[in-house]
């Protein structure tokens, strides 16, 4: 049976090629999706991580445990248990720990100094601590560091703070009596300060607090403080404990987090008193951002796969119908001559696991590449170089394997079980019936397209309850992707009914003028309808799904690029820290306040950056809150945003799409620029609260200041104004807040309010990175700062964008391949089938020429007829269906209009590869019939 199978399988080697195609490119996707998933979310669970450090400036990859030794408490059982647990707390949250901190300390206690100086006699309230570890990671500014045993006088040598060293008013080598503590025989501790410290590095993951912040606290060697403080037996003085774990964030698996998440939350309930306590909030707040993305980012690019799957197994299916359509006389023959239906079953299957096997070992070291490739994806059929994804094959991806193994192999057999009961008299009966099909007889793909309308009319009327889902991060409804499919895959078969029906009735209306090369190719097409279906199907979907992917792929990118352009308003966008005279509005016991003073800001020179090289040109935009003089309107909103700008240089500033607004925005900035006291307002002050053109608008800040102004226009949109705010309230509802907007003449809100600190936006060159070189040079701080240019590259790094834009992409690319094939195959069997028909009509007089005419009207109505229709579902489907899937790619809420995206350049790859296979299938059927021989083919009838 095996030898059968195997001359079988090389008597049509170039099909079993096309069906090793197909199977390669499902197994390797399929296992590509387990890969990706994991090793993109690790890689963005890492990069969360190291984003929180470099924002907050601390790291959180740690967990804190506390627990205290209670004088007089025998044992020390609280603590004793936080100690075990401190043990194997990691362990059993699945932590790979780097180190581990524990910090003593005493109650604090009243201490004075020894020496009995004239300047330092009051009393101080200090704590003795030690540190696990202090000695590597501290530098000694002045002195030394302290001994690892007492001095012969019984004081403890101690090093201290800066802080805490100069607020106390210490020296070197001064002795502090405490006088809670007692030693052995009863003698007050005595602390001798023998060296100040500061952290050794200034990013250093050890310092959960800062060194300033330790500032009553006097460290001792650790093993003293144990050895003399700590008893766990008969405790004689109060001691708190803290236990910093550390673990490694790079080494965390994404799969593990939602259980980490949980086990952390129970230790935090269980433990949560004043004795023993569990803190894990540091990392859990990185944990859950984390698993918020994580359910986008894997159901998402799942259902993305979904199609492109379902498109190689169709592929697989037909290229096995096509090989059992040849081997249909060989089965009937095996039934006739004794074989049961389960003995031909199990030929064909074993000949499909074969195939699996080969082609697993193909697909799985594919779908690493694959992962390869989809991690340096940029863009839509756009790749950049990139540190490569941490990519391994762990079980799931063997599951993943086994059951595209399993699902290929059952496609590959399906075919065969309806064929596998017919003898020869069977067959020969079988082709003289004439049978509709389920597809011709109920209309599924009308109830399919009919389902996928419905489904696309629900979800536009839940719009609000999409964003509600995204905004929380609950989940991605993959009904909505399997929509956008079903609806292209349905329509694509509804077109399949209307194809036939164009062609007669352009063969009805020109029969009586066709030469016989066109009469004889619109018979052909009209009578070979229903072998030609699963050609133009995948003519359909290839155009379709190509022109759909490429379309979401750019408009999912363009829009994030957009409304990162809308929301900052500018290339760079940065406020400074200004220097002000608040020192001198604070009260001590030796200063008052003078009457009438205020908070003054110095200002900066804000003609540096304007004379910056890469810069070219800035703009002064100061941002405030006002509220309304109710005599204007008892309607008017309590609060609304102040943006005061100068006309000219915030004009040639900003990054905004004047297609925004009914005229260009300069239009409005002239307006403003024609009175001083001239305002544009937020068009919900029109629409909501009923204010005109040419009214008198009164607004005030929180000093009571008093701006009158006149209303010159309206506006819908204005850069970095975002007009609605949604958040999702305690009852899952989308609580919806309108925002208002006051734009007004800098010079004359500076007049009335003053000069406080504004905006700095600034329109570069090019590049942004000299902004971050240039305030580190010039020791710039910022309170606020927006790089738009760096939040482009963010999204595109996210494993969300990135992860769509490589699927499209590989589906792109993979849709290319099949349609190839496919078309291929159809057209040299078709040909070879009517070998016979060409023979007669070269006989009888029909020239090569017109037999390659007759292929080119076959061509144009059934392949190009396809790609018309392909590209028309392409775009009513994008139109349809991309601003709905453009929600789950918003990181907030959309504000301005999304724009539906296609490049010319992907249409032009698209139709250029389709009208290069055409071009290429016409040259093999020219070959084929040039091959033909009339005598052949005539014999061939004899026979």
């Amino acid at each position: 049976m095996l030898r059968f199978m195997l001359q079988k399988l090389l008597h049509k080697k170039w099909m079993v090629v096309c069906l090793l195609i197909g199977n390669i490119l499902l197994i390797a996707i399929a296992c590509s999706n387990p890969m990706y998933k994991n090793a993109a979310l690790q890689r963005t669970l890492a990069k969360q991580f190291a984003d929180h450090i470099k924002s907050e400036g601390i790291c959180p990859h740690y967990l804190m445990l506390e627990s205290s030794i209670v004088a007089g408490n025998t044992p020390a059982e609280d603590y004793l248990k936080m100690d075990e647990l401190s043990d194997n707390i990691m362990s059993d949250l699945g932590f790979e720990e780097t180190d581990d901190v524990q910090v003593f300390s005493t109650v604090k206690s009243s201490s004075k100094s020894i020496i009995g100086r004239e300047d330092n006699k009051k009393a101080h309230s200090l704590k003795i601590a030690s540190m696990t570890g202090l000695e590597d990671h501290v530098e000694i500014l002045s002195g030394k560091m302290y001994d690892s045993k007492p001095t012969s006088d019984g004081a403890y040598e101690a090093i201290v703070s800066q802080t805490m060293f100069l607020q106390n008013n210490f020296i070197l080598n001064e002795e502090v009596e405490f006088n809670k503590f007692k030693d052995k025989d009863g003698k007050k501790i005595v602390v001798k300060i023998v060296g100040v410290f500061v952290n050794s590095r200034q990013a250093d993951d050890y310092w959960i607090k800062s060194p300033s912040e330790y500032d009553i606290e006097c460290f001792i060697d650790e093993n003293v403080f144990k050895e003399h403080f700590v008893n766990t037996e008969k405790p004689a003085m109060s001691i708190d404990s803290t236990w910093y774990l550390f673990f490694d964030y790079n080494k965390l698996e994404p799969s593990r987090i939602d259980s980490i998440v949980k086990k952390t939350n129970r230790y935090m309930e269980e433990y949560d008193n004043k004795a023993a306590r569990v803190d894990g909030s540091a990392y859990l707040t990185v944990l859950n951002d984390f698993l918020v993305s994580q359910k986008k980012t894997v159901s998402t690019l799942l259902i993305l796969q979904v199609p492109v799957l379902v498109l190689l197994c169709a592929f697989i299916f037909m290229i096995s119908r096509q090989m059992l359509d040849l081997e249909q006389n060989e089965i009937s023959l095996l039934k006739s001559r004794g074989s049961s239906r389960g003995q031909i079953i199990m030929i064909y299957l074993l000949q499909s696991g074969i195939l699996a096997v080969v082609s697993a070992l193909i697909g799985l070291p594919l779908g690493s590449f694959l992962c390869r490739v989809l991690g340096s994806a940029n863009g839509f059929l756009e790749f950049v170089q990139r540190s490569s994804l941490n990519v391994h094959i762990d079980s799931q991806v063997i599951l993943y394997c086994l059951g595209a193994m399993l699902v290929s192999a059952v496609v590959m057999t399906a075919p065969v079980i309806r064929d596998s009961k017919l003898s020869i008299v069977n067959l020969k009966q079988s082709k003289n019936k004439r049978t509709r099909s389920i597809w011709s007889r109920f209309y599924p793909d009308v109830i399919l397209l009919a389902l996928s309308i419905y489904g696309l009319y629900s979800f536009n009327d839940r719009k609000e309850s999409i964003m509600i889902n995204m905004l929380s991060g609950s989940y991605v409804d993959p009904l909505l992707f399997a929509c956008a499919s079903l609806f292209i895959i349905s329509a694509g078969l509804v077109a399949l009914r209307l194809q036939p029906l164009i062609v007669r009735l352009i063969y009805l209306i020109g029969k009586k003028f066709f030469p016989p090369s066109l009469f004889a190719s619109f018979l052909n097409i009209i009578r070979s309808k229903g072998k030609q279906s699963f050609m133009m199907i995948f003519l359909i979907l290839t155009v379709a799904l190509g022109i759909y992917n490429s379309t979401v792929a750019r408009t999912i990118l363009s829009n994030a690029n957009n409304s990162i352009d809308y929301s900052n308003g500018a290339d760079i966008v940065f406020q400074e820290v200004w220097k002000d005279n608040s020192a001198f509005l604070v009260p001590t016991a030796s200063y008052e306040v003078p009457k009438g003073l205020k908070l003054v800001y110095t200002e900066p020179d804000i003609k540096r950056f304007a004379d910056i090289d890469e810069v070219e040109s800035v703009a002064r935009v100061m941002m405030g809150k006002a509220t309304f003089d109710k005599k204007t309107r008892d309607e008017a909103p309590n609060e609304t945003d102040v943006m005061a700008i100068n006309t000219k240089e915030f004009g040639e500033t900003i990054n905004f799409d004047s297609g925004l607004l009914p005229q260009h925005i300069n239009v409005y900035l002239n307006a403003l620029s024609k009175r001083n006291d001239a305002v544009l307002l937020s068009m919900n002050y029109h629409s909501k609260q009923g204010y005109k053109v040419g009214e008198t608008f009164t607004y005030v800040n929180e000093d009571g200041y008093i701006i009158d102004s006149i209303i010159y226009g309206f506006v819908e949109y204005w850069p970095s104004y975002i007009p609605e705010s949604y958040v999702v309230n305690e009852e899952g509802v989308l609580d919806k807040t309108d925002r208002y907007l006051v734009i007004a003449n800098l010079a004359n809100v500076q007049s009335v309010w003053g000069v406080t600190p504004y905006q700095v936006w600034m329109k570069t060159k090019g590049s942004t990175s000299f902004i971050y070189d240039y305030a580190e040079q010039n020791n710039i701080k910022f309170t606020m700062f927006k790089d738009s240019m760096a939040d482009k590259v963010n999204i595109r790094n996210n494993a969300l964008f990135q992860g769509t834009n490589g699927i499209l992409t590989m589906s792109f690319f993979v849709v290319l391949i099949l349609c190839s094939v496919g078309f291929l195959i159809y057209w040299i069997l078709s040909i070879r089938k009517r070998e016979l028909l060409f023979g007669v009509l070269r006989a009888m007089g029909m020239k090569k020429s017109q037999i390659i005419i007759m292929l080119i009207n076959e061509q144009i109505f059934s392949s190009g007829l396809s790609i018309g229709i392909g590209a028309v579902i392409g775009v009513v489907s994008a139109n349809l269906f991309v601003p709905l899937i453009q929600i789950f790619y918003s990181t907030t809420e959309q504000t301005i209009p999304l724009e539906v995206v296609r490049e010319s350049a992907d249409l032009v790859r698209l139709f250029g590869v389709i009208g290069v296979v055409i071009c290429v299938c016409m040259v093999v059927l020219g070959i084929l019939i040039s091959r033909i021989r009339i005598s052949q083919a005539l014999k061939l009838g004899e026979d």
